[in-house]
């Protein structure tokens, strides 16, 4: 409906028009981010809610599963590290490669370090290191935690 003064009022029964925040167009992200944090409260006081050994076990396997994925894909993908271009892509999958090395290696021990680790971990273990050895990143194999289940 218009009023006289040709603006228009909302019909009845409906919402207010939503507003967006107007962002300056000299603002930059190092602006907007020192903001953001400025108003960020970090407080120890909360403790963190606690789970139980069953959750973390089923957690770690499924980041366990979830890095054996991304190793294949990058493995599907033809990607190996004795290839060592100087290209941004090999030194980012290189890079993406070592970080899913290190949290497979980081949620092996913490598996097999809990109560009843089982034959589906060590299964789990022997199908990273095939997957490292396909990506040729024999030193990722090579180190003890990957295989010895008493590193843990």
């Amino acid at each position: 409906m218009s009023s006289r003064n040709g603006a228009t009022k909302p019909k009845s029964g409906t919402s207010k028009p939503r507003t967006t925040a107007k962002t300056s167009k000299s603002a930059n992200p190092d602006e907007l981010a020192d903001a953001l944090a400025s108003k960020l409260k970090i407080s120890s006081r909360s403790k963190a809610p606690t789970q139980s050994p069953k959750d973390i076990k089923a957690e770690a396997m499924r980041a366990l599963n979830s890095a054996m994925q991304s190793l294949g894909d990058l493995a599907r993908a033809g990607w190996k590290k004795s290839a060592q271009e100087s290209s941004p892509t090999w030194r980012t999958r290189h890079a993406e490669a070592n970080t899913l090395a290190s949290t497979s290696r980081e949620n092996l021990k913490l598996l097999r370090g809990t109560d009843s680790p089982t034959m589906d971990v060590e299964r789990a273990a022997l199908s990273v290191a095939g997957k490292l050895v396909a990506l040729d990143m024999v030193r990722g194999v090579k180190r003890r935690e990957m295989f010895d289940s008493h590193a843990a």
